[in-house]
């Protein structure tokens, strides 16, 4: 309906100047595409554009929240850049307008946005990309748990009531909150070294304002040997555990969506068909997975 393309428009022209002059200057130009009536083009124009920009901190509250939830990657691209504005862009830029328009996960948009940067600024930081991945699969996994809008105990006791005998033709998908990614092995140490720096700045926020401020440092290096981690509810959080690469191949199978154990376990090398069941099974009893479909 139009009237949800104009409250998008609307979100859109709060936080981006750049986009409130676009659309003044030429709103034909700059909404085209959009279901909007030529009545709701003219009431848009016709707002004084004051009105877009009476709150300044906006963009800086809504950045807070979304660094909160990548800041590992979000401290690392701003100590490779030094500049706070490398992250304010976001609001400026195609991933944000595109989830704002469209519905799509600001979180999700947000990881998009920093890859971009990585890789245009050529950020020569070997973990930023995988500590981007981890993040990102987290927040993926939080948004999750919300839009199931049940705890982490619920998830696991519905999916251990409906997991004794899961045979070849049911079709399982990872339960609310989870997830599996490979990484390279130094990936969590890599986070923890970020978290202890910005726990120390944090106990005197003004040292900033100093030259000789504390700058990110002791970074590890990439290890070059993978690490499995699976992403699972703890409590309303998401926290890490590692498994196994034959857990991993089997899980890995489930992470474009649900499927078929029979289908799930082709792709699956070195294990055999028995021990793939069992894994099936444990991983159903224990809520990481469901089934969705009994045949």
């Amino acid at each position: 309906m139009s009237h949800r393309t104009l409250e998008r428009v609307f979100v859109r022209m709060l936080f981006d100047p750049a986009f409130v002059d676009a659309v003044y200057a030429d709103a034909a130009d700059a909404l085209a595409g959009l279901d909007l009536t030529p009545a709701e083009v003219a009431n848009i124009v016709e707002t004084d554009r004051r009105a877009w920009g009476h709150d300044p901190l906006r963009r800086l509250r809504t950045l807070r929240t979304l660094f909160d939830e990548f800041k590992a990657s979000s401290t690392m691209v701003m100590a490779a850049t030094r500049s706070m504005t490398a992250l304010d862009a976001f609001f400026s830029g195609r991933e944000f307008h595109a989830a704002v328009q469209h519905r799509g996960s600001l979180a999700g948009a947000f990881a998009a946005f920093l890859e971009r940067i990585r890789v245009e600024r050529a950020i020569d930081e070997p973990l930023l990309c995988d500590v981007l991945r981890l993040e990102a699969m987290m927040a993926r996994c939080r948004r999750a748990l919300e839009a199931a809008a049940m705890p982490a105990e619920g998830v696991a006791a519905r999916t251990a009531a409906i997991g004794a005998g899961a045979g070849l033709n049911r079709t399982v998908a990872f339960a609310a909150g989870h997830a599996v990614g490979r990484f390279d092995a130094n990936v969590v140490e890599a986070v923890n070294a970020v978290e202890k720096y910005l726990f120390e700045v944090g106990l005197m926020p003004a040292v900033a304002l100093c030259d000789d401020a504390p700058r990110l440092g002791g970074m590890p290096g990439a290890a070059g040997v993978p690490a499995y981690l699976l992403a699972l509810p703890s409590g309303s959080a998401v926290s890490l555990m590692p498994v196994d690469e034959d857990y991993f191949q089997l899980l890995d199978a489930f992470s474009g969506g649900a499927r078929r154990l029979g289908d799930a376990f082709r792709g699956v090398k070195g294990v055999s068909r028995e021990d793939l069941l069992t894994m099936a099974e444990s991983l159903v009893e224990g809520g990481v997975l469901e089934i969705v479909s009994p045949r």
